[in-house]
């Protein structure tokens, strides 16, 4: 069984300027009315259990808001994975939400997409997109191979693109 539009508004609230939902009914001995719904998870996401089911609070925020449930995914703006605040969510596609991803920290150049090309011994800028990664250039500088990527990502993740 999924859960409805009309069973979330039975059981939380959702407050949009905190990101917080609170329970509307006892659902266990140890859940009272007015508290605050939502786990931590290891991944840094909230999860609720509604009828022994658990959900993504950013993905209930949505589905909470919009009366829908989001199409893939919703990207956190500030990458809190925990700040559920309407203004900081947003749905995205997969590439999308890569776009706004952090620098990963396997990262050494610094710069999102940009790494060293030890046999050519120059820097490479790639960007991936649905999946497929593009090459972007082989450049003498750090800085314009880092100047590649923020321009490819801009104009394929428009106000998703996150450069650094």
């Amino acid at each position: 069984m999924s859960l409805t539009h009309e069973r979330l508004l039975e059981v939380l609230t959702y407050n949009k300027r905190t990101g917080l939902f609170r329970w509307k009914e006892r659902n266990s001995n140890r859940v009272e009315v007015g508290d605050v719904a939502g786990t931590p998870h290891p991944s840094g996401y909230v999860r609720i259990s509604i009828d022994r089911r658990f959900y993504y609070a950013h993905r209930l925020a949505v589905f909470y808001v919009t009366g829908e449930w989001p199409p893939v995914k919703v990207d956190h703006r500030d990458l809190v994975r925990n700040n559920n605040r309407w203004r900081n969510l947003r749905c995205a596609n997969n590439s999308q939400n890569g776009g706004n991803a952090k620098l990963s920290s396997a990262n050494t150049s610094g710069f999102k997409g940009v790494s060293w090309d030890s046999r050519r011994k120059v820097w490479r800028a790639q960007i991936r997109i649905d999946w497929q990664n593009r090459f972007l250039g082989y450049f003498s500088a750090e800085a314009d191979a880092a100047k590649a990527y923020k321009a490819a990502a801009i104009e394929s993740f428009g106000e998703f693109a996150r450069a650094a």
